[in-house]
């Protein structure tokens, strides 16, 4: 497969991992060869990563690979979504992340509980960790200029230093 038709591929199918794994549903990707056999198929929830590597598109959960697919068979990769039964659901209030030159505290529902927070450079290196009250804060004062993104529980939320 041409590295422009390998490309694109990539380009159009990543960006629709995400909204579809954040679904109440279960969303199946659906790889079929040329001539519509079908070459692999799994949850999206199972599947960690989507790599396309020289000519292949491998899908890993963690460190084991799951499949690996030559792009040139493929003829189609399809989204399938399966109704869960769930009708709604309720989310706690949001936190919200309260900045200083010096620390980070968190605020609303929850942000009172013991939480394990995770800093991580823009390069997705983890550079702290520790475990808090949200309202006592977190010392950022000896983290060089930058951005960052602090990680606590389900939140994420991205900061400047």
């Amino acid at each position: 497969m041409k590295p422009i038709k390998q490309t694109l591929l990539a380009m159009l199918t990543l960006p629709l991992l995400a909204p579809l794994g954040a679904s109440a549903d279960e969303v199946k990707i659906v790889v079929q060869r040329t001539g519509g056999e079908p070459a692999y198929e799994a949850l999206l929830s199972q599947i960690g990563s989507m790599r396309f590597v020289e000519g292949a598109v491998t899908f890993a959960s963690g460190e084991e690979t799951l499949a690996t697919i030559d792009l040139a068979s493929i003829e189609r990769i399809t989204f399938v979504t399966t109704p869960t039964g769930i009708t709604s659901t309720q989310s706690a209030a949001p936190l919200t992340l309260r900045t200083s030159q010096e620390r980070l505290w968190l605020e609303g529902s929850g942000a009172d509980a013991q939480q394990s927070l995770q800093v991580y450079a823009a390069n997705g290196a983890l550079i702290m960790q520790r475990t808090v009250r949200g309202t006592e804060g977190l010392d950022v004062s000896q983290l060089p200029a930058g951005v960052y993104v602090l990680r606590a529980g389900t939140s994420t939320f991205k900061f400047g230093r």
